[in-house]
């Protein structure tokens, strides 16, 4: 899949703003709680990314809404958000599905319960059949261990989180 994305020149520098026409700066902060405990505070200015990631899409034939923070880097971590919509554009709040994967520290976790609101959805731009959008939000949900080790119960984790910036493509 490939996208082609222009901007103009715009004497706002306020790269947080999407009305300048600018790739805003990506931010997400997410408190880990319970069995595992963790705490990051990522910024990428200009929404470049390297060694942490922020990503997001929604399928419109699967009416699924995907939302990701990741750590690309040795011992990274991941934060997936994945919900079923009709639609997105208005911004709301969405129930996770189990299908919703974490991962910390080579374990596995799974969505039980938890949500995700998208409070401010900026077009950004449109070509070939997909859209592309950035997305500020919150997110919380509970998380269980996928496969536990017998005879241990699945570990469970607490996450809660907000994002700014996020670039997500509707298709």
């Amino acid at each position: 899949m490939s996208a082609c994305v222009s901007c103009k020149k715009d004497d706002n520098t306020n790269n947080d703003d999407n009305n300048n026409n600018q790739i805003p700066d990506i931010h997400y902060e997410f408190t880990v709680s319970g069995d595992h405990n963790q705490h990051e505070e990522i910024h990428i200015p200009g929404g470049i990314q390297s060694d942490y990631t922020a990503t997001g899409s929604y399928q419109s034939q699967t009416d699924l809404l995907n939302v990701s923070f990741t750590q690309v880097t040795q011992g990274g971590w991941v934060v997936g958000l994945l919900a079923e919509t009709d639609f997105f554009d208005a911004g709301g709040t969405y129930s996770l599905t189990e299908n919703a994967i974490c991962q910390f520290e080579q374990v596995a976790f799974k969505a039980t319960s938890g949500n995700i609101s998208l409070t401010k959805v900026d077009f950004f731009v449109e070509n070939n059949g997909m859209s592309q959008y950035f997305v500020d939000g919150t997110f919380t949900g509970t998380y269980e261990e996928i496969e536990p080790e017998e005879p241990n119960p699945p570990r469970v984790i607490n996450i809660t989180g907000e994002f700014s910036g996020v670039p997500l493509t509707s298709f």
